[in-house]
């Protein structure tokens, strides 16, 4: 799945109103209207309905899955605001790798949780799906290898806390 594909039938309701952020930007969708419409985006825009609060808001929803070759959409794959950074901390990290003579590994933290059978590159979620696909080009293009690990963080010692 990529994305989501809404149809809103015409039919009297207030509320119900459709909002989709993506990197700070919203955008409202108002489905009280007298004419079909509709509303379609990636799995990596957040989207909230509000509550409708009088009449019945009619929609047919459908989740938009990809079945051929495996190139992932989503929206932040048509912002370039998202690669530059990772372009410019992989070329950073291996740079940095050269100089002291050893590369330690680079770690990225993905937004989703997964389960130690759904960790793979086709089955990553929302942003994630967009940040690893550029992250492997970026990498190959730099003669790296990207690898998708569980990870598990262990701190050990007395808290110092105030009360």
């Amino acid at each position: 799945m990529f994305g989501t594909l809404v149809i809103c039938l015409p039919s009297a309701h207030t509320g119900g109103m459709l909002r989709l952020a993506h990197h700070g930007k919203q955008q409202k969708f108002d489905t009280a209207q007298s004419n079909p419409s509709y509303a379609a985006w990636y799995l990596d825009v957040t989207h909230e309905v509000e509550e409708v609060t009088s009449g019945y808001r009619l929609v047919l929803t459908y989740n938009l899955v990809q079945t051929g070759p495996r190139t992932p959409y989503s929206a932040s794959l048509l912002d370039r605001q998202l690669y530059n950074p990772i372009t410019k901390a992989v070329k950073d990290w291996s740079a940095s790798c050269e100089n002291e003579g050893s590369y330690d590994p680079a770690v990225y933290l993905l937004e989703h949780q997964y389960t130690d059978v759904s960790l793979s590159f086709e089955t990553l979620k929302g942003a994630d799906v967009a940040r690893a696909h550029l992250l492997n080009g970026i990498a190959h293009q730099q003669d790296m290898v990207v690898f998708l690990a569980k990870t598990e963080r262990m701190q050990s010692g007395q808290s110092t806390c105030l009360r």
